[in-house]
């Protein structure tokens, strides 16, 4: 059915913050920065002066009005004349001088960012601080938090360079000095951090910002003592408060990533002991004569063994060391902060990592099964370029119906099947998706019906929520000699040039070293005949050319009009279609399944009363 829309009736965003902070067992957020009690009027007075010493008075009558007195003898007599001015002024007028000055003397959107910010929090809740004063007031935060149950959380400006303090003068003393004081004061476990700062310019820059500063601080501080935010994000509500959801569940993350951690380095270590250990005998049954009769590649094999052997210490050492014990509640915890949602696009950065992570996890990249020239499996996806059909399609066919054998004697490098089936796959966004869906369900009644005939392949687009979507009652059957010219190209295209050298068969196993030698002579041979046929071809129209070459089999799909036309040109073949990714083996498993129940459906006795 399509996505349920949020009702008017939820919590504002400020409110489902407030649940977070209860969550948390927090009462008191401070914010310190160094311009809560700053005057601008230095910053203005300087930056006036700067203008009249240039002659700009369009941009000074632009910023003070007509009434600012630019006749004057020198530019000290100028500022002294701003100050004057700036006396008579009123509130609202000075905030919008401020905000039409150059951004390289202030930062004017952090001048009222501050009322913004306060009101997304509970009424109270948010007490401001300016720098000079943070110390004092940390020392009664110190002795509250100490040995309570209850947490505070703190946000620090970065750039305190407006504060009057001599350690804050020219940067000696930032957001992130005051951070590692705070966390490693006796109240440390119990004050949460974040750096809040316009230094920061996109939300997708937060994370590498934040590691940066982690890298650079020569191991004062970690991952787990505070988390970082942009300024741009106080002008959004759903943002903002979503950024505060990342600070509170950022311990909880790295906390559970640190004991993750600590078990996957110690099982490697343990596996690589192991494999070390693999004798001369061992390798040469189990690696090699068992991979070999297969028609496997013997480094699939090693690594099948490295993965098992790898699982299994992986769940020893969690029963070892009681992980369960150790991370569960604080999975319970991050998990009752996640369950509080917020309205940001999961396309925007770096939201849409999560979208890239779940696509790789469904699939594999076709740059690595093509640069590893990978043999074809079901689940393969190709594109075709050129040529007629151009667009997705996703290969299905029974393992050992694709399994190339090693056998000597002439027929290695063979396999069963001569063809096999690709079937059309398009793409939707699931908006697209979701209006389809919708209409057909106005129009039939059952959303079901709409996958009758089709298999849907989610997060199909790298960050995206792309769908992709199979088509069963569009199959066409491919000549594999065709398709098999894309393993033994790094780009994954099924394309064969007879005038260059030969392809590097050290780069695959031997059942494909023979594959490759049995192609190579299958086009050479075929390469000849057109050489001889062309001058024979020559008082024919072209399409009868073509027709003749296909009954050659030049052609990707003989019985369908796909692929390129003419895939043949002077000792080069190119078929116009190329490998672009994989499903993996759990997905391309479940899809040849439903297309065989597809193609094995049975019809109902009709209805013979209505």
């Amino acid at each position: 059915m399509p996505a349920t829309q949020i009702t008017s009736s939820e919590p504002s965003a400020p409110e489902r913050l407030n649940q977070l902070l209860r969550l948390m067992n927090i009462e008191e957020v401070y914010y310190v920065d160094d311009l809560f009690d700053y005057d601008p009027l230095p910053d203005v007075v300087s930056h006036a002066k700067d203008l009249y010493a240039a002659n700009k008075k369009d941009a000074l009558e632009k910023m003070f009005g007509k009434g600012i007195k630019t006749n004057v003898p020198n530019v000290e007599i100028f500022g002294n004349e701003i100050e004057k001015h700036w006396e008579k002024l009123g509130g609202e007028t000075k905030k919008e001088i401020v905000s039409k000055m150059s951004t390289a003397v202030f930062d004017s959107t952090d001048y009222d960012r501050t009322s913004d910010l306060k009101s997304y929090f509970p009424k109270g809740t948010l007490k401001t601080v300016n720098p000079d004063d943070w110390h004092s007031i940390f020392s009664g935060i110190e002795r509250k938090y100490k040995s309570s149950q209850k947490k505070v959380l703190i946000l620090f400006d970065q750039e305190l360079k407006h504060a009057q303090g001599e350690r804050f003068r020219n940067g000696l003393t930032t957001g992130t000095d005051l951070i590692h004081s705070a966390r490693q004061s006796k109240a440390g476990k119990n004050i949460v951090c974040a750096l809040i700062t316009h230094l920061i310019a996109e939300v997708s820059k937060e994370l590498p910002e934040r590691d940066k500063i982690v890298e650079e601080s020569g191991g004062a501080l970690s991952k787990n003592d505070f988390f970082a935010l942009t300024k741009k994000r106080i002008n959004q509500p759903e943002k903002l408060c979503d950024g505060i959801k990342k600070v509170l569940l950022n311990e909880y993350c790295e906390d559970i990533k640190e004991q993750a951690t600590g078990i996957i380095e110690e099982a490697y270590r343990e596996v690589i002991n192991k494999l070390h250990r693999l004798d001369t005998y061992d390798f040469d049954h189990t690696i090699l004569r068992s991979s070999y009769g297969e028609g496997v590649w013997e480094v699939n094999t090693l690594m099948r063994i490295a993965n098992n052997l790898y699982d299994q210490k992986i769940k020893e050492l969690m029963v070892k060391k009681k992980f369960a014990k150790g991370v569960n509640p604080a999975i319970k915890r991050a998990k009752e902060l996640s369950d509080i949602t917020f309205k940001v696009p999961a396309s925007h950065q770096p939201y849409k990592e999560k979208l890239t992570l779940r696509h790789n996890d469904i699939y594999h990249s076709g740059d690595h099964i093509n640069k590893l020239h990978l043999p074809l499996e079901n689940g393969d996806v190709f594109k075709i370029y050129e040529g007629s059909g151009q667009g997705l399609y996703i290969l299905v066919a029974q393992e050992c119906d694709l399994m190339i054998r090693t056998n000597r004697g002439g027929s290695g490098g063979v396999r069963t099947a001569k063809t096999a089936m690709l079937l059309k796959l398009k793409t939707f966004s699931l908006d697209e998706l979701e209006r389809d869906e919708e209409t057909h369900f106005k129009n039939s009644g059952m959303v079901m019906h709409f996958y009758a005939n089709k298999f849907k392949l989610e997060y199909f687009t790298p960050g995206k929520k792309d769908i992709g979507i199979v088509l069963f009652n569009s199959e066409f059957r491919v000549d594999l000699n065709a398709l098999d010219l894309t393993v033994f190209h790094p780009d994954g295209k099924a394309e064969i040039d007879l005038t260059v050298g030969r392809f590097d068969t050290d780069l695959v196993s031997a059942s494909l070293e023979m594959r490759y030698e049995k192609l190579l002579k299958h086009y050479i041979k075929k390469n000849k005949i057109i050489s001889e046929l062309t001058p024979k071809l020559s008082a024919c129209n072209k399409p009868t050319k073509q027709q003749i070459l296909s009954s050659m089999g030049c052609k990707l799909a003989p019985l369908h009009n796909i692929g390129k036309a003419t895939v043949y040109s002077t000792d080069k073949f190119n078929f116009g279609i190329k490998r672009i990714m994989r499903l993996k083996s759990d997905g391309a498993t479940y899809l040849l399944d439903r297309y065989y129940k597809h193609l094995s459906r049975k019809a109902e006795p009709h209805d013979f009363v209505s």
